[in-house]
């Protein structure tokens, strides 16, 4: 009776071993955003935040901004930006760059900014406040919409280089201002960032 006991224990402690051992868990740790740490060899949110950084203040340091105030004054400019076309052979979110480089525009209090995106949904919101399903009293006035005076676009392009265990690759982001009403490039300017990859026991 007693060896059988011993028994029934041994192969509980041995369940719960392997039910131990098959277990799985994840453990988290949080980083600071700007952390540059990544686990592959493609473009990173580092990499969009310094692209975003350069291309921000070149463009808000450029002469067209003062001479638009000077034709201008009390008003600031309206843009609208296009998503920068990735030239690149990875996926790339190309709209978190684009994204990115809006918002730290619109927070300069420099340049106003219309959402490409939305506008759809607002024509759509038009449309159903004229249907006569809502009080014309209440309804939103037509025709008042701001008109985009420059639009920005860009390129993101990259060349590389790889020898067995190394990889050199190279990204260049170009971007561009266009005034709408004379279709001249008002501001261009390029960044470039490089970046050296060495693996261990692999090919890159």
């Amino acid at each position: 009776m007693m060896g059988r006991r011993i028994r029934y224990g041994l192969l509980l402690a041995l369940a719960g071993m392997m039910a131990t051992g098959c277990s799985k868990s994840i453990k988290m740790d949080r980083l600071d955003p700007t952390t540059d740490l990544q686990y592959n060899t493609k473009w990173s949110h580092v990499d969009n935040q310094i692209v975003a950084d350069i291309m921000v203040e070149s463009v808000l340091s450029a002469p067209w901004i003062s001479e638009f105030h000077a034709l201008h004054p009390n008003e600031r400019p309206v843009l609208i930006v296009d998503r920068v076309t990735n030239s690149t052979a990875e996926h790339i979110d190309v709209k978190s760059l684009t994204d990115l480089i809006r918002t730290m525009l619109v927070k300069s209090q420099r340049v106003r900014f219309l959402d490409k995106d939305s506008r759809d949904a607002v024509l759509d919101e038009y449309k159903y406040q004229s249907s006569g399903a809502v009080d014309p009293s209440r309804a939103v006035r037509q025709g008042r919409q701001y008109g985009a005076m420059y639009i920005m676009t860009g390129d993101l392009a990259s060349i590389e280089s790889k020898l067995d265990n190394k990889k050199i690759v190279t990204y260049k982001t170009t971007m561009n201002l266009i005034d709408l009403e004379t279709a001249l490039i008002e501001w261009t300017d390029f960044t470039e960032i490089t970046k050296h990859f060495k693996a261990s026991n692999m090919k890159l």
